[in-house]
C-alpha cells in the first residue's frame, strides 16, 4: 500500500489517532484506486474510515460493511456533518485539491463517530452480547470499506467463488488485507481479547482466510462456532448485527464466550 493519496494526516503523539490515521490512510488508498479507468470499478458509497477508536479496549466486533437506505444516510449527512452535497457526492472519490479532500475526510469521520448511536438495529445486539458477557466498551471494523444498500451487490463485488484471491475478489482481498494487518497491530499492542463477528458472510469468509490457521483441514459440514488466530478466540455469531439471531443462537453465543478459557497473558503470546 505504497501508493501516494492527496491527503495525508496531521502529525500527532496519541496512540489511538496514529492508528486511526494509519488505517483511514490506507482506506484512502484503496479508495483512489476505484474509478473508471482505473484498476477497481467505481464505487459511489466508499470507504467506512475509523473515529473514536480506543486501543485500550479488549473487545472487537466485525461486519461486514456500512450497510443503510440512502435517504437515511442523505439524512444524516445533512444533519450531522457541514458537507454541502448529499451522500453520493460524499463519498464518490475523486482526485481534487488536498483542502478539499480534508474537508471530505473530516465529514466521513463525523459520520462514523455517531455510528453506533445511530446504527442502534446494527449496534445495539452486538452491545448487549458484549454486556452479557462482562464486557462494557468495545471497538468495531468492517471487513469491507464499500458501503452498499443491499449485502449482495456487494458480495458480488467483493468475494469470488474461486481464483487467485479465493475467497475474494482481487478488490474485496486489498481490504481483507487492511482488516487483517488492523487485528495484527491490534494483538501485537496487547490488549485484545476477543473477537466477535457479528455477520454470517464474514463468519464464512474468515473461516476460509489466512485467518483461520485450520482452514484446510475443515471437514465438510462441519460448522464450528469459533477459531483461534494468534491465541485470540474469533466467535462466530451468524446474523447477530442484523438482528435475526434467534434467541437459543444468542444464549449459545454469550455462554460460550463467557465460557471460554482466558486468553495468554500477553507477556506470553507468540509474537
Amino acid at each position: 500500500m505504497s501508493q501516494s493519496t492527496p491527503y495525508d494526516p496531521p502529525e500527532t503523539n496519541d496512540e489511538n489517532c496514529k492508528f486511526e490515521n494509519w488505517y483511514n490512510a490506507n482506506a484512502l488508498k484503496i479508495w483512489s484506486r476505484c474509478g473508471e479507468k482505473k484498476e477497481f470499478p467505481r464505487q459511489t458509497l466508499m470507504p467506512s474510515f475509523l473515529s473514536g477508536f480506543d486501543l485500550n479496549y479488549p473487545d472487537l466486533s466485525i461486519g461486514m460493511n456500512p450497510s443503510f437506505s440512502k435517504s437515511a444516510l442523505n439524512e444524516r449527512v445533512r444533519q450531522e456533518t457541514k458537507w454541502e452535497g448529499d451522500a453520493i457526492t460524499l463519498f464518490e472519490y475523486s482526485d481534487e485539491k488536498p483542502d478539499n479532500m480534508k474537508e471530505r475526510i473530516n465529514s466521513i469521520k463525523e459520520l462514523e463517530k455517531n455510528s453506533k448511536n445511530k446504527y442502534t438495529r446494527f449496534f445495539g445486539p452486538i452491545t448487549d452480547v458484549f454486556k452479557a458477557c462482562g464486557g462494557e466498551n468495545y471497538n468495531h471494523l468492517d471487513l469491507f470499506l464499500v458501503r452498499e444498500t443491499n449485502q449482495k451487490d456487494a458480495t458480488d463485488i467483493l468475494t469470488a467463488r474461486n481464483g487467485e484471491f479465493f475467497p475474494f475478489s482481487q478488490f474485496g482481498k486489498v481490504q481483507f488485507d487492511l482488516l487483517k494487518e488492523a487485528i495484527d497491530r491490534l494483538i501485537k499492542k496487547g490488549n485484545l481479547e476477543r473477537v466477535l463477528v457479528a455477520n454470517a458472510k464474514v463468519a464464512n469468509l474468515l473461516l476460509n482466510s489466512d485467518f483461520n490457521p485450520n482452514r484446510l483441514d475443515k471437514p465438510i459440514g462441519l460448522n464450528p462456532t469459533h477459531f483461534v488466530y494468534e491465541n485470540i478466540p474469533f466467535f462466530l455469531s451468524g446474523m447477530l448485527s442484523s438482528g435475526n439471531t434467534d434467541g437459543f443462537a444468542k444464549t449459545r453465543l454469550i455462554n460460550e464466550m463467557k465460557s471460554y478459557p482466558p486468553t495468554i497473558p500477553p507477556s506470553l503470546r507468540r509474537t
